[in-house]
């Protein structure tokens, strides 16, 4: 009897493997450099910003340091907006001084320019 190997369908060996839970397993891979998404500066990984994430992952709290560090970019790009809306109102507000001074320059000069002439006449 000859076995044609096309013919031959093998079972799929079942993998034994234990189910995972959330927090179970941490998997990252660490570049040399980051982009810093609040500046968008490349940045180098110090032996600093590595040994806080070991720590975090030592006392599996990696998911928080993350957390806590989205928290802190969504903060201040609001403090960002914040700050170009303020900047907005004071640059409007300084225009309408501005406009306010040119027209009280105007009426000022008008002013002076009427006394002046009176003062001819009399």
């Amino acid at each position: 009897m000859t076995i044609n190997p096309e013919e031959v369908v093998l079972p799929k060996a079942k993998r034994n493997r234990k189910e995972k839970a959330i927090g179970d397993v941490t998997s990252m891979t660490i570049p040399k450099y980051f982009k810093d998404v609040i500046t968008g500066i490349s940045k180098p990984v110090t032996e600093e910003l590595l040994n806080e994430i070991n720590l975090a992952m030592e006392s599996r709290e990696l998911v928080h340091l993350f957390m806590t560090g989205v928290s802190i970019v969504s903060e201040l790009r609001h403090i960002d907006d914040l700050k170009f809306d303020e900047t907005e109102r004071i640059k409007a507000k300084l225009k309408n001084i501005d406009a306010l001074l040119e027209i009280s320059s105007k009426n000022l000069r008008m002013l002076c320019f009427q006394t002046s002439r009176s003062n001819f006449k009399t």
